[in-house]
């Protein structure tokens, strides 16, 4: 289960987890560029085995953030066209 810990409207949150020894951390960030915004996405691992898991999962973990920015962009682009 993800928990949020931050939340600033319209600039980032943030949520963390920790399961398995493996403290993970998500921060979800809004940049303005122009008329439109940038969503960058960080994944922070730590932990006695966050490295090993960083190693045996890293594009695992990679394709669910380029999934999940996929998925706000697309829900972003729907509102903006309504």
């Amino acid at each position: 289960m993800w928990t949020v810990t931050s939340f600033e409207p319209g600039r980032r949150f943030v949520w963390e987890t920790t399961t398995m020894g493996i403290h993970m951390v998500g921060r979800h960030l809004l940049l303005a560029e122009g008329d439109a915004c940038r969503n960058v996405l960080e994944l922070e691992l730590t932990g006695r085995v966050a490295g090993l898991l960083g190693r045996l999962a890293g594009r695992q973990l990679l394709g669910a953030i380029r999934t999940e920015n996929a998925g706000f962009k697309a829900a972003a682009e729907r509102l903006a066209g309504s």
